[in-house]
C-alpha cells in the first residue's frame, strides 16, 4: 500500500503566497520525504503514483474553498482516498490524535507532521471525504462549432454531428457490455447529434470510459457532486472487543477481538480517562474491560462504566512471569503494554 502524508510547509491556499508542501510517501517500511514542493508538483505526484490514501490533518490545506476542493478531487485518481486523520465533522488536534496512537513528532517540523499523518492513516485512523455520489455523468458533444454559414456549412455540420452520434453509440455499447444501468438523452442535429448525455448508476472508478477528444467529438466523464460533503470512517472497527488496561503515568491499552487476535496496542504518557475512552471507542465495542491487578484501579472502573462493559479482575496481582508468557506471542515495547496485554488475554 502507498500512502501520501501531506502537511503545508509555507504559504496558504487562502493567501497570495502560493503554498508549498511537505510530503512523506509510505511504502511498506520505507518513508520517502519530499520537502517544499508546489501544489502543482504534489498533484502531479499523486496522479503518477496513484496512492491508496492522501492523508492530511486538514483537507483545506489543499484548497481555498469547497469549489476548489471539488475541482482538486476531480483531478485525483478515482481510487485515491482523501483522508483527514484528525476526524471528519468534529476534528481533534493532530497532536492529540497522534498521542492516542503512540506517535510523537515535532510540531515545528512540517515533514514530521506529514509523516505522522501518513502513519496514522496506515493504522486506519481518520475520516474519508466523500464529495461525489455513486453516479457518473458522461457527455458527448461537438469538439468545435460548425460556424456561421458558407456554402459547405451543412456538409460540415453533418460531419460533426455524425461524429457525435457515432461516439455516443460507442459509449452506450460499452455501458451495456459492462452491465451498467444508465439513463440517456440526446439532442438531434443535422446529420446526427449535437450532444448526448448519460447518467450512469455507478461510481466513476466502475465506469471504464476515458474522457478526451475523438476527431470532431469530445467526451467528458466525471463523478456527480454531492449536495453536501460527507465523511466516513477510513476503517470500520465496530466489532466487539476485549480491552486490557494498565493505567498510570504511562497508560497501556490492549484490544483483542473475540477470536483472541490483537486489534491494537498502545502505551502513552498523560492519557486522560476521556482520551482512553475515545481510543477504545475508535476500535470497537468493549464487552469486557480487564485489569491485571487487585484491587481494581479507579481508572479501569471509569472506562468500564463508560461502555457498560463487564469488569474482569484477577482477584490477586498476576506474577510477572505469567504476564510475560501471556503477552509474548503478541509482542510489546514496554511493561505497560505487556500488562495491558496480559489483562486482555486473561479475560479472553
Amino acid at each position: 500500500m502507498s500512502i501520501f502524508g501531506v502537511d503545508i510547509a509555507s504559504g496558504s491556499p487562502h493567501s497570495r503566497q502560493s503554498p508549498s508542501y511537505s510530503l512523506v510517501i509510505l511504502e511498506g517500511d520505507a518513508a520517502i520525504p519530499h520537502h517544499m514542493i508546489s501544489r502543482h508538483k504534489l498533484i502531479r505526484l499523486i496522479r503518477e503514483r496513484q496512492p491508496e490514501i492522501v492523508a492530511l490533518d486538514n483537507v483545506y490545506e489543499l484548497a481555498d474553498d469547497r469549489s476548489d476542493l471539488i475541482n482538486l478531487l476531480r483531478r485525483l485518481p478515482a481510487k485515491t482516498k482523501l483522508v483527514q486523520v484528525t476526524g471528519g465533522e468534529r476534528p481533534e488536534s493532530l497532536v492529540k490524535v497522534a498521542r492516542w496512537h503512540g506517535i510523537t513528532f515535532d510540531r515545528t517540523k512540517s515533514l514530521e507532521e506529514a509523516e505522522a499523518c501518513a502513519r496514522l492513516a496506515a493504522r486506519g485512523v481518520g475520516a474519508v471525504l466523500f464529495a461525489f455520489e455513486d453516479r457518473t455523468f458522461v457527455k458527448v458533444s461537438r469538439r468545435r462549432s460548425p460556424g456561421r454559414g458558407g456554402w459547405s456549412q451543412n456538409r460540415y455540420s453533418r460531419k460533426i454531428h455524425g461524429a457525435v452520434k457515432g461516439l455516443a453509440r460507442e459509449v452506450e455499447k460499452q455501458l451495456r457490455e459492462a452491465g451498467l444501468e444508465f439513463a440517456s438523452r440526446a439532442v438531434e442535429g443535422l446529420g446526427g447529434y449535437t450532444r448526448a448525455e448519460f447518467i450512469v448508476e455507478a461510481a466513476r472508478d466502475k465506469v471504464h470510459i476515458d474522457p478526451g477528444y475523438y476527431c470532431d467529438a469530445q467526451l467528458k466523464v466525471q463523478s456527480i457532486e454531492r449536495p453536501d460533503l460527507k465523511w466516513g470512517p477510513l476503517l470500520q472497527r465496530r466489532g466487539y472487543i476485549i480491552v486490557g488496561l494498565d493505567p498510570g503515568t504511562t497508560t497501556g491499552i490492549a484490544a483483542l477481538n473475540l477470536s483472541g487476535e490483537l486489534v491494537d496496542l498502545i502505551s502513552s504518557r498523560a492519557l486522560s480517562s476521556s482520551d482512553v475512552i475515545e481510543w477504545v471507542a475508535a476500535r470497537g465495542r468493549p464487552l469486557v474491560v480487564a485489569t491485571d491487578v487487585f484491587p481494581t484501579p479507579g481508572a479501569v472502573e471509569k472506562v468500564k462504566r463508560a461502555f457498560n462493559a463487564v469488569l474482569f479482575s484477577p482477584g490477586s496481582d498476576v506474577p510477572a512471569e505469567e504476564k510475560i508468557a501471556m503477552a509474548k506471542e503478541f509482542g510489546y515495547k514496554n511493561d505497560h503494554e505487556r500488562d495491558s496485554l496480559a489483562a486482555a488475554v486473561s479475560a479472553f
